[in-house]
């Protein structure tokens, strides 16, 4: 004798009709959350351009300000420091205005320096911030990927289950109407 249950019709047709709504509602939940982790991934895709946009600006603002330093920097020699003017100054007594020219060069090579120093270390920290924020978009979208196909195989192999379960109600369902027209069950 069969371990299961006889059923009657009507029976098969409520767990029939159980079976086909659990798998609705499955794959309605299913084309929810694709559509909710497909729109993540498209908003950290924008994320990266936008980015990567503003780090390219700010690399050709950088490139840009490098180009302007660069002559004035170029101007004043090296060899032209703020103590040789000093020693030159003792040596001979040349005219107040070269003096003051000279004091003036040296503090414009100072600052320029300075501001080539402090753009440098900017740039530097932009970049850096712009790899962590890459590296983390990237991540995260990997991670996304990774969970959407692991849910689509478990959504995959249920339907499947259910699929299969509602073939199998359906031929017991079939062949409890069809025989004699009041079925085996009763």
């Amino acid at each position: 004798m069969s371990s299961e249950m006889i059923k009657s019709p009507m029976q098969l047709k409520y767990e029939l009709d159980n079976t086909k709504n659990e798998l609705v509602a499955l794959l309605n939940s299913w084309k929810k959350k694709s559509a909710e982790w497909s729109g993540r991934i498209v908003t950290f895709r924008a994320d990266l351009k936008e980015i990567d946009a503003v780090m390219a600006a700010t690399e050709l603002s950088y490139t840009a300000y490098c180009a302007l330093a660069k002559p004035i920097l170029g101007v004043i020699k090296p060899s032209s420091s703020p103590l040789q003017v000093k020693q030159s100054k003792r040596e001979s007594l040349p005219s107040e205005s070269s003096v003051t020219s000279s004091v003036v060069l040296n503090q414009i090579l100072s600052v320029t320096q300075a501001a080539v120093e402090l753009e440098n270390n900017r740039i530097d920290r932009l970049r850096d911030e712009h790899q962590t924020q890459s590296t983390f978009i990237h991540q995260k979208s990997k991670e996304i990927y990774r969970l959407l196909n692991e849910e689509k195989k478990n959504v995959d192999s249920y339907t499947t289950l259910l699929q299969s379960k509602i073939q199998g109600l359906e031929e017991q369902y079939a062949l409890q109407t069809q025989t004699n027209g009041l079925g085996r069950g009763l």
